[in-house]
């Protein structure tokens, strides 16, 4: 195996690593950045079911992770 075989077969590992420990992370800090990442995708459409299924979400983060993040008003 030459070395920037190896090199190429670190690199994929690690990436693997990386994408596993993401795909596989249920904490609080992963799911508030998913959160705000589909808040942000909202404000784009103001899509009102969007909007109802990210307030449902936030309700549930705010009181599993004792997080403060406001919920959209969907009215």
């Amino acid at each position: 195996m030459t070395s920037q075989n190896r090199k190429y077969l670190i690199i994929s590992i690690a990436c693997l690593a990386l994408v596993t420990v993401f795909a596989f992370s249920n904490s609080c800090q992963t799911k508030q950045f998913s959160i705000l990442d589909e808040l942000s995708n909202y404000e784009k459409t103001l899509d009102p079911v969007a909007c109802t299924l990210l307030a449902e979400k936030i309700g549930q983060l705010n009181s599993e992770c004792k997080a403060e993040l406001e919920i959209p008003d969907c009215g």
